[in-house]
């Protein structure tokens, strides 16, 4: 662990192979996976739950040597920036918990259940590439006939329409949209 994480890649958005080992060698153990892996490597903790709360002032100190105020980044990320006003006895792990922290885990089950009761009114249809190809009776909106630049569909997100419901489709996770009073889709998202 000592040597993990800590050398600078080369090239630039590589990862060292230490690196990529360590991670591996957690990943492979049972009770941890990749979800617990990543949430150890983020620093959550079931205390606190704050993804990335510890950021680890050391390797900034060997990545961002050059950095004009890295002393005060350290500070930073080892005690975070609390305000005069923040009882310390009420803070929680490295800086303390903003009453407003939503997070994406938590605002997840939002976002679902708007799409399940657009999709159960049948205004919204989230489907996969697969369920497009499989049924023909999707066919591409205009929206899908512009070139995107080689970008795959399932990244790219575009728009179809199912015949039989005048619903707008998107692949994945990409929301879709609603009908308006003439039966036509008008394109405003979710999400």
């Amino acid at each position: 662990m000592d040597s993990a994480f800590v050398a600078v890649a080369s090239p630039p958005l590589s990862i060292p192979l230490v690196d990529a080992d360590f991670l591996d060698a957690c990943i492979a153990v049972p009770p941890l996976g990749i979800s617990g892996t990543l949430r150890a490597f983020r620093g959550q903790t079931s205390e606190d739950p704050r993804p990335n709360k510890a950021l680890r002032p050391w390797l900034y100190e060997v990545h961002l040597a050059t950095y004009p105020q890295l002393q005060l980044l350290c500070t930073i990320a080892t005690d975070g920036v609390v305000p005069p006003w923040i009882n310390p006895a009420a803070r929680r792990g490295v800086r303390p918990l903003p009453n407003n922290y939503g997070g994406a885990e938590s605002g997840a089950p939002v976002v679902i259940n708007k799409l399940l009761a657009e999709g159960y009114k049948g205004r919204c249809v989230v489907a996969t590439l697969a369920t497009l190809q499989r049924d023909p009776g999707f066919h591409s909106s205009s929206f899908a006939l512009v070139a995107k630049k080689d970008i795959p569909l399932h990244i790219d997100g575009r728009l179809f329409v199912r015949g039989d419901r005048k619903t707008v489709v998107a692949p994945l996770t990409r929301m879709a949209s609603r009908t308006n009073s003439r039966g036509r889709s008008d394109c405003r998202g979710f999400c």
